[in-house]
């Protein structure tokens, strides 16, 4: 019922997460270390976008994948639904994203 991905789109994804996560680490202890903490609103924005746009588009490819063996009338309204719950979770990750970062610095 679901779509398989194949071996290197995993890969692939692992490590981008992979790489936005350490530099985000690697920002914050250096953030730390040199006390630039002043919070620069654009800064915390790219990392959370980096991290959540992404992480949104995997949860709707996903979503798509289950929803595809329905009739359309259903289709329609579980993506509807699956949209709305996409939008509210992401507004969701975006504050709780701004509130570990100044809560690590």
């Amino acid at each position: 019922m679901t779509r398989k991905e194949e071996g290197q789109t995993k890969i692939g994804v692992r490590g981008y997460f992979a790489v936005v996560t350490a530099l985000f680490l690697t920002s914050v202890v250096l953030f730390t270390l040199f006390d630039v903490g002043g919070g620069n609103p654009r800064f915390i924005l790219i990392f959370s976008y980096l991290f959540v746009i992404p992480l949104l588009m995997l949860i709707g490819y996903k979503i798509l994948g289950y929803i595809k063996g329905y009739t359309q009338a259903q289709r329609l309204a579980l993506g509807f639904a699956g949209l709305l719950n996409l939008l509210v979770f992401g507004y969701i990750l975006l504050f709780i994203f701004t509130w570990l970062f100044y809560y690590m610095i």
